[in-house]
């Protein structure tokens, strides 16, 4: 067998789960089953007993299995011209005509993880595994000949005898695997579930209103979970081959272990459940930081025959595991802070867990008001949401931190309510004010208060071809102008619609207004000055906006190459964007980030922050949540946040990476790789005094200009008119400031 094929086997056969998916619809005749309502939990609280990292030779195993009793795990070796090749990436240089072999080690645990035995030496790859009640393993295996592919099912007994090999003839593709029911082990297929019994005779099928995104089986139940709507999910049971929709209130229910009595194990990103079938109610364990869990992390989870829960996480420090037991305090010695957070994004949940590992004072615990949003489309329930998180931050009842957008947090700072962080900053001896962008800093602040310590910064600029923008690497507001006069037939700026196009010629005027507000506050004269290249902008963005033509994509490329279109807004959050632009629009035509268009031509672009973890005037442990804030502040998490960062240290790692990736095709994007140049001139703009530092789109400033252009793009005032009010306001809002 090629091991190209069979690595992609291995790669694509779990995917296949996630994305085959399509709503379920339970049959009339089955009646939901309500267990959104979560029932006395007293009894299920847990806290994290024993957590030890595995040796090493057990992070080799790519799959662990449990019925709660027996542990296995498989481990696969790959064999090339007689010597074993360790690491797939190795194996990707191997000549596409070349053939290497493949073995799967069974191992089996005693006492896990104090000792194992080498049960037995498979050939192939396993695809999926399982174990029943006995402790026999079951698994499947997939073989290709050509275009053609067969399955087969095969069992082995506890001490390495197969007892089972037939091959799946009713199978299209298999998917996962799960034992146990009825003394049956079930295997999933594209739309249906296939049982066996314990001799591997077919027993039938169940068929499926949606592929799993996970499987389990109880004594007499199947138990799956499928997605619904953008990031939902759903939890059904599947009782005497018919399906029953479970109500759980939660979303993204993902993962299934199996547990004591036929009960089920259920786990979303945030949270670990215990759903018990005789009651048909859920009960709630432990939130993962808690336990100091990343879910993502999570191989498989178990419950014992002594009711402890047991966890197997492959990290990117090694692989570790967790055993909880019921106690009557889940952190315990700790002085705990919450975070407040609307749908808390992995880095963040990482940063958490790890903090509560390493810090012996303190424990953060994330309290998440999107926990119970199903479907990120359903508008009501987002704002019933928020409105609740709001309300618990007027009522004082709210958390310790909290995570928002701008708009809130600003509210939040006049209405008093967040701690001025910059007396911590300056007392601190791990972070200092020297170790963020400057511009990044004034940006997190307001009112004279220090809001929150920036992690992430975006740069908003416009990019465009050299020969239409020039080659200086700025420009006027005069010069936007002429170039919009030497191409009457053009658009200044893209994307669609014509409003965000009318907009973006706006918004080059906000950023001149920002740094030079005499732009448009002079309104008694208009005899040529500044109150009339206000106008001459204005009278550009409504031709913009009148517009009605929009592109395609491929119109779009073309227009940006012919000059049907001039320049675009982008806003650059890694090097790869500025190489990205290059080849889906612009094609090898010299390009620049020119930034907006200014009185001066300079300070053309602007740093925008990401939001940031705010203290609560309110907290009681301010000490405890300023040493998480500075904690996070000082540690990126590279695979998992996003953006270039506001620490200087980390931006320069950023820098570093992205200057030894630069021309190579196979580390970028597509077929084009970015440049050094690419690099060093976000390096420079970044760290040049050359940039503005205040935010576009949320900025009290520009929603100012940008309400009072509505009514002159309607017809409904003169360009003069519309002057004249922004400049009132303008006016009164830097009197106010």
């Amino acid at each position: 067998m090629k091991p190209g094929k069979l690595l992609n086997i291995k790669r694509i056969c779990p995917f296949l789960v996630c994305f085959l998916l399509i709503s379920c619809k339970p049959t009339d005749e089955n009646r939901p089953i309500d267990a959104s309502v979560l029932s006395n939990c007293s009894e299920f609280c847990f806290a994290c007993e024993r957590y030890e990292r595995l040796p090493e030779e057990m992070a080799e195993s790519y799959k662990f299995i449990s019925n709660g009793d027996m542990v296995y795990s498989l481990e696969e070796q790959i064999f090339y011209e007689g010597k074993q090749i360790n690491g797939e990436d190795e194996v990707e240089f191997i000549e596409d005509n070349s053939f290497a072999e493949v073995k799967t080690i069974l191992w089996k645990y005693e006492d896990f993880p104090a000792r194992r035995e080498r049960l037995l030496e498979i050939d192939g790859f396993v695809l999926e595994a399982t174990v029943d009640q006995s402790g026999c393993v079951w698994y499947t295996q997939i073989n290709e000949e050509g275009n053609d592919q067969e399955y087969f099912l095969k069992k082995v007994d506890g001490n390495g005898k197969n007892v089972v090999d037939i091959k799946m003839r009713e199978a299209s593709w298999i998917g996962m695997i799960a034992a146990n029911v009825d003394d049956s082990v079930v295997v999933q297929s594209s739309d249906c579930l296939m049982i066996y019994d314990q001799t591997g005779r077919f027993k039938g099928k169940v068929n499926l209103s949606s592929a799993a995104l996970a499987l389990c089986a109880g004594k007499k139940n199947i138990y799956y979970s499928i997605r619904r709507g953008s990031t939902g999910t759903e939890f059904v049971m599947i009782q005497n081959r018919k399906e029953s929709l479970i109500k759980l209130n939660h979303d993204n229910l993902y993962g299934l272990g199996q547990a004591k009595d036929g009960n089920v194990l259920i786990w979303n990103d945030s949270k670990l459940f215990l759903f018990d079938a005789e009651a048909e109610a859920l009960c709630e364990i432990c939130t993962w930081t808690d336990i100091n869990v990343y879910s993502g992390d999570i191989e498989v989870c178990w419950m014992d025959a002594l009711g402890s829960i047991c966890l197997v996480t492959k990290e990117r420090t090694g692989c570790y595991f967790f055993k909880l037991t019921k106690s009557s305090e889940k952190v315990q010695n700790k002085k705990t802070v919450t975070l407040g957070v609307w749908n808390a994004s992995d880095a963040l949940l990482l940063k958490a867990n790890d903090f509560n590992r390493n810090d012996t004072k303190y424990h953060i615990s994330i309290l998440d008001y999107a926990d119970e949003v199903k479907d990120f489309s359903d508008k009501d329930t987002i704002r019933k949401d928020l409105e609740r998180m709001n309300m618990e931050l007027l009522s004082g009842n709210g958390p310790d931190m909290i995570l928002c957008d701008e708009d809130q947090l600003k509210s939040l700072v006049q209405a008093g309510m967040i701690e001025d962080l910059a007396p911590f900053l300056d007392g601190s001896d791990v972070i200092s004010r020297e170790d963020f962008f400057p511009a990044a800093l004034r940006q997190a602040t307001y009112n004279g208060i220090l809001a929150y310590l920036p992690e992430t910064i975006y740069i908003d600029t416009v990019i465009g071809k050299k020969d239409v923008l020039g080659t200086e690497g700025k420009w006027t507001i005069t010069d936007m102008l002429e170039i919009a006069k030497e191409h009457p037939d053009s658009y200044m700026f893209s994307p669609n619609p014509r409003n965000t196009r009318a907009l973006s010629t706006v918004r080059s005027l906000y950023v001149a207004l920002l740094l030079n507000p005499n732009v448009c506050l002079a309104t008694e004269e208009r005899n040529g000055g500044s109150e009339d290249l206000f106008i001459k902008v204005l009278e550009l963005a409504k031709k913009e906006y009148e517009s009605p033509e929009d592109f395609s994509y491929l119109e779009l490329r073309e227009a940006y190459r012919n000059c049907k279109v001039l320049a675009s807004e982008i806003s650059i959050s890694d090097f790869g964007e500025i190489q990205a632009y290059r080849r889906d629009y612009f094609g090898k035509d010299p390009i620049d980030l020119i930034g907006y268009p200014t009185t001066s031509g300079e300070k053309g672009h602007v740093l925008r922050v990401g939001n940031g973890i705010a203290m609560l005037a309110s907290c009681k442990e301010k000490t405890a949540a300023f040493s998480f804030m500075q904690y996070c502040a000082t540690h990126w998490e590279e695979d998992f946040q996003y953006g270039l960062s506001a620490n200087k240290h980390f931006f320069s790692e950023q820098v570093n990476k992205a200057l030894t990736k630069a021309e190579k095709p196979s580390n970028n994007y597509g077929d084009i790789p970015y440049t050094q140049e690419d690099v060093l001139l976000l390096q420079d703009i970044v760290l040049s005094n050359d940039i503005a530092y205040e935010s576009i789109a949320d900025s009290d400033f520009f929603k100012i200009v940008d309400e009072e252009v509505q009514s002159y793009f309607s017809g409904d005032k003169t360009a003069y008119a519309v002057a004249e009010v922004i400049s009132r306001r303008l006016k009164l809002y830097y009197s106010e400031k």
